[in-house]
């Protein structure tokens, strides 16, 4: 940690609940507000992911690579999988309620050579990925405006420096809420979850009573749209799986929360799994509805407004429908944005935290007055802006970063299953949600089977022939963070990262050591006074095993 060098005192005026006593097991000093309920966490998760927004504002991708029955019959097939993703990230969760994710989960649980290298190219794995989904959720919300005012005026014409415009001054709001507007976010995303759910029945409801003409239930169930140049459908119907899977990248928004969560070994695998329902039933009454009341498949993907969905509300309702129902996507994308941006800020912070990152002592600052790691989010705005700038010198650049969201989430969500896994899935000291026995093996095997499968074929070329414009280019991303972030690690980094510890002096309050073994948690309480100082000691929720 930043701070690993000096002792951590904890503040004796804070009150010392269940989740804070965890946390300091894990050799962290609670620093930021616990102001998150049960149900403001599963808002969290449930708007990050946004299923049937996600997926409508990615539709040309699944359009092209199968059309409405890939869709239809890959959102089942996604969600099927994304159950036993939830679990098995729940029982992670609640094992190690940190703000750190999955990159504490992998120091916990490896071999001691492992842990810096293993936990590092996670932890930067999954700040690249969470850095380019808070860009992907920013230029949504600014292709929403431009597509409205594309919608209302027809001859006016999208420049790309306009969209960048709108796209920073969304990430200023984002700013400004992760910061000065932080204690507002419980009540934020609790609307953002109301928004997210009239949204889906309201837009998916004017559309079937709005649109002339029906497609059939052929169209819609059966008849396959192959527009990729890929000779083979089932190898086009594997790519274009990447569209439902939006509608579940982001599952991990809710864990980068943990230390501002109530009671995160448990609010946080309710949440997943509540993500899960809840995900799988907007979305599919959702996209059932719009493919009905769209028949004009050629026109969604030649559409000038620069957001497909739009275009399918235009189509199905007349213009006053298109640009009202891209509000209503608009106006649920808002708190998600600032959601994400958090969950951003937030992991940023706790790598910093850990020495993981340059500037580590600056970006691991918690504002005092603010309560929250303000050059944490500064320092994201900053690169968000940048990210912008990309796009507008080159949208396949910019799109090479977006696609590459999904398979580096995926990455890092396996890395701590196999970890375990292979240690016999008894590397954890588990909490209170725990997958028993030979269910726990089949949900971590469904994960991993499901992630090889992706990381294979979401790389591949989205369009035959391929082009420099049409290629894709997630592997060269991917390969440039891993071979970027191990450079850093050789040069410099392992010198400061040597994974997560725990140096944590208790004044005044109770030291909670865990002096448990693998599976078993033995709670130790002690307790000093006045100037008496407990000796730090060696965690095993946080040290790493010999």
């Amino acid at each position: 940690m930043a701070s690993s060098d000096a002792a951590i005192e904890q503040d004796p005026t804070r009150p010392t609940t269940a989740a804070d006593i965890k946390l300091t097991e894990l050799g962290y000093k609670p620093e930021l507000r616990r102001q998150y309920s049960q149900l403001a966490v599963t808002a969290i998760a449930v708007i990050t992911c946004n299923s049937w927004g996600a997926v409508g504002g990615s539709l040309i991708t699944g359009m092209a690579f199968g059309g409405p029955p890939t869709i239809i019959y890959g959102w089942l097939l996604v969600t099927f999988v994304s159950i036993f993703t939830a679990l098995s990230l729940g029982e992670f969760a609640s094992a190690y309620p940190t703000s750190a994710g999955p990159y504490f989960w992998v120091a916990a649980i490896s071999p001691r050579h492992l842990v810096a290298p293993l936990s590092y190219l996670t932890g930067l794995l999954n700040l690249v990925a969470w850095i380019v989904t808070t860009s992907a959720a920013t230029l949504f919300l600014a292709q929403c405006v431009m597509a409205m005012i594309s919608l209302c005026t027809s001859d006016f014409v999208i420049e790309r420096w306009m969209t960048f415009l709108v796209y920073t001054a969304f990430l200023l709001a984002g700013l400004t809420m992760a910061t000065v507007g932080d204690r507002l976010m419980p009540k934020v995303v609790q609307l953002g979850l109301l928004f997210t759910a009239l949204g889906c029945f309201v837009s998916a409801t004017v559309v079937l009573a709005t649109s002339s003409h029906k497609a059939s239930a052929k169209d819609v169930f059966q008849t396959f749209i192959n527009q990729s140049g890929w000779s083979s459908n089932g190898i086009a119907a594997c790519i274009g799986l990447i569209n439902p899977s939006f509608g579940f990248a982001g599952f991990d928004a809710a864990i980068h929360y943990a230390e501002e969560i109530k009671n995160p070994s448990i609010a946080i695998p309710r949440a997943l799994i509540s993500l899960v329902g809840i995900n799988f039933v907007t979305g599919l009454f959702f996209f059932i509805s719009i493919f009905f009341s769209v028949t004009n498949y050629d026109a969604v993907l030649a559409t000038t407004t620069g957001l497909p969905l739009a275009e399918m509300y235009r189509q199905a309702g007349g213009l006053g429908v298109g640009v009202g129902l891209t509000f209503v996507v608009f106006i649920a994308g808002i708190p998600a944005m600032f959601d994400i941006f958090i969950a951003t800020v937030r992991l940023t912070w706790a790598f910093a935290r850990d020495n993981g990152l340059p500037f580590s002592d600056r970006l691991a600052t918690v504002n005092a007055k603010l309560g929250v790691p303000l050059w944490a989010a500064v320092a994201i705005a900053v690169i968000e802006i940048l990210l912008g700038v990309v796009y507008i010198g080159n949208t396949t650049a910019f799109s090479a970063f977006i696609s590459s969201s999904l398979i580096l989430n995926n990455l890092i969500y396996v890395v701590p299953i196999l970890v375990n896994m292979v240690q016999g899935r008894q590397a954890v000291v588990y909490g209170p949600f725990r997958l028993k026995g030979i269910f726990g093996w089949l949900c971590n095997s469904i994960v991993c089977c499901w992630i090889l499968f992706t990381v294979i074929f979401f790389q591949f070329p989205f369009f035959r022939p391929v082009t420099p414009a049409n290629m894709n280019y997630t592997v060269v991303i991917l390969m440039a963070t891993v071979i970027l972030g191990s450079g850093w690690f050789l040069l410099a980094g392992h010198s400061t990262y040597h994974g997560p510890e725990s140096h944590i002096t208790v004044q005044g309050v109770p030291h909670v050591n865990n002096q448990g073994t693998k599976g078993e948690t033995k709670l130790v309480l002690v307790q000093t006074t006045g100037s008496q100082t407990a000796e730090s000691q060696s965690l095993e929720n946080s040290k790493i095993k010999k």
